[in-house]
């Protein structure tokens, strides 16, 4: 990508928000554990979850991480087969994807960043999406959110899902009630940022506009509290958030240790 695609400071906004996010859900995991080491923040557990062991907050010494990070970060990955490194830049200065790869690392997952630059936002009238106020609530959407992405993985995985994402402390908003949602999707806030993730659909009424409402609805509440809407997504939604108003700014890669 080009310098100004993304050195802005909505990509710097959206990089503190998904760092805070992933941090938020792993923290929820018993034993886990978040250590700062040269040049990278560490997140591991005990369990091999992907989501509670990962690196991420990668800082740059010339062209290069630091040795002993490097060094962390490898100890990690060869003790947790689903550890994953995340590269989130915010300019073509500090983009650490060249170094992992140097450091052993292959590249294994590319979402796009984007930020809602207001000039898809449009009144439709679309209905208010709700959000999960009590312990209970926040469970049933948490299981809702992970039957539409999960429903390949073991039951005890999922269970560590849907506990990490009812217990991090990110809003959780539901379309439709409550013992049924529509759709739904989680909310993360930083100071001046809203971060949208896992914005589903029940597999059934897919195709139908709902997701697009719930977008729309997000839109309007972060204009309200004049907050920054930012998004990772998978490249083959780029075109559909654009079309809601959507630009890409940079990129969320993952690395995997190359075994």
């Amino acid at each position: 990508m080009e310098r100004s695609a993304l050195n802005t400071d909505a990509a710097r906004l959206g990089r503190a928000n998904i760092i805070h996010t992933y941090v938020a859900l792993a923290g929820t995991v018993p034993g886990a554990t978040l250590t700062r080491c040269p040049g990278c923040l560490i997140a591991a557990a005990p369990t091999d979850l992907a989501f509670c062991n990962f690196g991420i907050d990668l800082e740059l010494d010339g062209e290069d991480l630091d040795p002993a990070g490097v060094e962390a970060l490898r100890d990690h990955a060869m003790r947790h087969a689903n550890f994953r490194v995340f590269n989130i830049p915010t300019g073509v200065d500090d983009d650490a994807g060249t170094a992992l790869t140097k450091a052993g690392f292959l590249r294994h997952h590319r979402l796009a960043h984007m930020v809602d630059d207001g000039s898809g936002l449009k009144d439709d009238g679309d209905p208010v999406i709700e959000p999960a106020r009590h312990p209970h609530e926040r469970v049933k959407l948490a299981e809702f959110m992970v039957a539409q992405f999960f429903w390949r993985q073991a039951t005890w995985t999922r269970r560590h899902i849907v506990d990490a994402t009812a217990g991090a402390g990110h809003d959780l908003y539901r379309l439709g009630p409550l013992t049924d949602p529509t759709a739904a999707v989680m909310l993360a806030r930083t100071p001046q940022t809203i971060g949208l993730y896992n914005l589903c659909v029940r597999q059934d009424l897919r195709n139908r506009g709902f997701g697009k409402a719930v977008v729309r609805a997000v839109q309007r509440l972060a204009r309200s509290e004049s907050a920054t809407l930012v998004l990772q997504c998978e490249p083959r939604l780029e075109a559909w958030y654009a079309h809601l108003g959507f630009r890409t700014i940079g990129k969320l890669e993952s690395f995997a240790l190359d075994s």
